[in-house]
Parts: structure tokens; C-alpha cells; sequence
């Protein structure tokens, strides 16, 4: 299970809320923060945190700003 107070969006934005189970994490972020590190175009966005057991977890996909 994720430490949703580990999880940060580009290396610096910190999930504002969130819930994890062993199969699945939602999280949230600030959505105005967001839109001050995207720019438009593609972005590949990373997300990364930890388990409660210390395990490092990394996520990422390509969102499309217009």
C-alpha cells in the first residue's frame, strides 16, 4: 500500500489527497500547481512515491495540453 504523503508529480508537487489499496492508487493534485509545470503540446508526466515498507514506486503516461 502507497504512502499517499510520499507521492509527488514531477519530482515537486506533493498529492494533495489520495487513497491506495493492494490494487489500486488514486491520487490528486493541486490542478493549478499542475498547470504551472505543463506546458502545451505532450508532456510525459511521472508520478513516484513509497509503500509504507519503503519500496519506491514510479508511474508515468503523456498527457496532452491544448
Amino acid at each position: 500500500i502507497v504512502d499517499i504523503s510520499t507521492v509527488k508529480l514531477q519530482g515537486t508537487l506533493s498529492a494533495v489527497s489520495g487513497t491506495s489499496t493492494a490494487d489500486s492508487v488514486t491520487v490528486k493534485f493541486n490542478r493549478a500547481a499542475v498547470a504551472g509545470i505543463v506546458s502545451p503540446g505532450s508532456n510525459i508526466m511521472v508520478v513516484e512515491g513509497s509503500t509504507f515498507g519503503g519500496t519506491t514506486i514510479v508511474g508515468s503516461d503523456t498527457m496532452d495540453v491544448l
